[in-house]
């Protein structure tokens, strides 16, 4: 990984460190029977995402959606790095699973941004599941 600032990427270590949790990224790739799965036990950032303070349920957006943000939308931070010495194949892709170990969540990734976070290392991931 080029461009990563070694003090940015300790902060961030020091950060999942603290306030992580252990997660499991999983792909499966193929059609069956020729189906490869790859697993990645891995510590992250998993929180919830809030509403922006404002307007509550917006109309027209259906039960599922407060504030404009969907119930069980989560933001994950994880290491490139960590998933890269688990030989989890980069880039998260949509569609990888993420299960939260402890709350029997099962996240599946709506997008994940490696640029936003590249100076740390790091790869930030908005994930749906279960609330």
């Amino acid at each position: 990984m080029t461009g990563v600032n070694p003090s940015a990427e300790a902060a961030y270590r020091r950060a999942i460190e603290k306030a992580g949790v252990s997660v499991t990224f999983k792909r499966v790739s193929g059609a069956a029977p020729n189906t490869v799965s790859f697993s990645a036990d891995v510590t992250a950032i998993v929180r919830d995402y809030t509403d922006d303070g404002g307007a509550g349920q917006r109309d027209g957006l259906g039960p599922s959606v407060i504030g404009g943000i969907t119930q069980g939308k989560r933001q994950i931070i994880v290491m490139a790095a960590d998933l890269k010495a688990k030989r989890f194949p980069l880039p998260v892709v949509k569609s990888d699973q993420i299960y939260v170990s402890g709350s029997d969540a099962l996240l599946t990734v709506d997008s994940a941004d490696a640029q936003l976070r590249a100076m740390a290392g790091a790869i930030d991931i908005a994930a749906t599941g279960a609330p």
